[in-house]
């Protein structure tokens, strides 16, 4: 957000302060113009972090309009004490009797044909600010957007197929990257399978732990176990197994 703020300011003292470099022939009226802008930003940044929250208004019309009051007042003090800065650095204060002699600017055809050149550094500016601090920021936001949709889609199909099969085995004792489908129950399955080799990983899932990969951290506070066939498999851990899981191989 401050380089969204400082860098659209000195956009704009950069627009100012080459129209009047054009026109006044001085690189001071450049340095002054970017600086007073700079302060200005840094008002507006205040007024953004720490004012405007804490105005208290019932009503969004009402919530404007105090903003609206108090930026005013903001922005009229800040333009009063810079000017007098500056002024007063030239020998002119700004409060006071007006001083000096009248200035007459002849503006050329070829200082007109400048003018059209002035907006392309500050507009360079602002979309170079823009488009880092919020269109790539939107451009990242979808497309993780799309990889939480497909992992969303992979995981509805893993609860279908779980839903339609839902006792399986993994087998230890071959390659296969697909489940061998049995007809037992897992109950029946559990009494019959070495129970140190063999674990409940869920309601639904029996695993052999002599081919269990890794045990990764899911959502929620929980666990779910990569197998070591070819698909690299994947099965969730019920809260309940996930403890039984941790004090049987002490992890």
């Amino acid at each position: 957000m401050m380089l969204l703020v400082f860098g659209t300011g000195a956009a704009i003292g950069l627009h100012i302060g080459l129209l009047h470099f054009i026109v006044w022939r001085s690189p001071w009226w450049l340095a002054i113009l970017v600086a007073s802008s700079l302060v200005f930003a840094g008002v507006t940044y205040t007024l953004w972090r720490w004012v405007f929250p804490r105005l208290g208004a019932r009503s969004l019309p009402g919530s404007v309009a105090l903003q609206a009051a108090v930026s005013c007042l903001a922005f009229a003090g800040v333009s009063l004490l810079v000017g007098e800065l500056f002024y007063s650095l030239a020998g002119r204060p700004l409060f006071g009797t007006a001083g000096g002699h009248e200035v007459h600017l002849t503006i050329t055809p070829r200082v007109r044909q400048m003018f059209v050149l002035v907006p392309v550094v500050p507009v360079l500016v602002l979309t170079l600010l823009g488009y880092h601090q919020y269109w790539w920021r939107i451009l990242a936001l979808q497309s993780r957007e799309r990889e939480l949709a497909e992992l969303a889609a992979t995981a509805q199909l893993a609860a279908l197929r779980a839903q339609i099969n839902p006792h399986f085995l993994f087998n230890s004792l071959n390659s296969i990257a697909a489940p061998r489908m049995t007809n037992y129950t897992l109950r029946e399955l559990e009494e019959r399978l070495d129970p140190e080799m063999f674990f409940r990983a869920h309601k639904s899932t029996l695993v052999n732990l002599k081919h269990v990969n890794e045990i990764q951290p899911w959502f929620g506070d929980r666990y779910r176990l990569v197998m070591r066939d070819q698909a690299r498999s994947e099965v969730a851990l019920s809260r309940v197994q996930a403890r039984a899981l941790r004090a049987r191989l002490r992890w």
